[in-house]
């Protein structure tokens, strides 16, 4: 089985909840597990929050997704024209240290990148294109 939907979302909060909402039919409609949906809805909030809040930043602009699936994966491409920033740069958030000594940010880029199999970056034709995929071999 191999499926593919393409959908923009406006780069505004409200845009955000219509992107995991349209991720959920699809995983409905494909028959993907709980499992498999709770990750992608996770890092889906997670990314597209940020590209809203810090990437846009109120800019008008609109993100584009695709959303795949196939016997032994599931993958959410995402592409917006905010600045370049390549989130798998940004170091691993600090975990050690007291909660009051910590640097605020990257604890959300962690999550994603540890309920992923691969994640990837690439500024292409002044957009950046950011890849999700975990390997769908089981529920968790």
């Amino acid at each position: 089985m191999h499926a593919t939907q393409t959908l923009s979302v406006p780069g505004t909060l409200p845009g955000v909840q219509l992107a995991i909402q349209a991720f959920d039919r699809f995983c409905r409609a494909h028959g993907l597990s709980d499992g498999a949906a709770w990750r992608f809805r996770l890092a889906l909030d997670e990314i597209l929050s940020n590209i809203v809040r810090h990437g846009l930043a109120g800019r008008p602009a609109s993100i584009d997704l695709t959303f795949s699936v196939d016997t032994d994966y599931v993958a959410i491409e995402i592409v917006d024209e905010a600045e370049a920033f390549n989130p798998l740069l940004a170091p691993p958030a600090d975990t050690s240290s007291p909660l009051a000594e910590r640097m605020p940010g990257g604890l959300g880029i962690t999550l994603v990148r540890q309920l992923m199999d691969e994640t990837a970056y690439e500024r292409r034709d002044a957009r950046n294109y950011f890849t999700m995929r975990w390997r769908s071999d089981g529920d968790s």
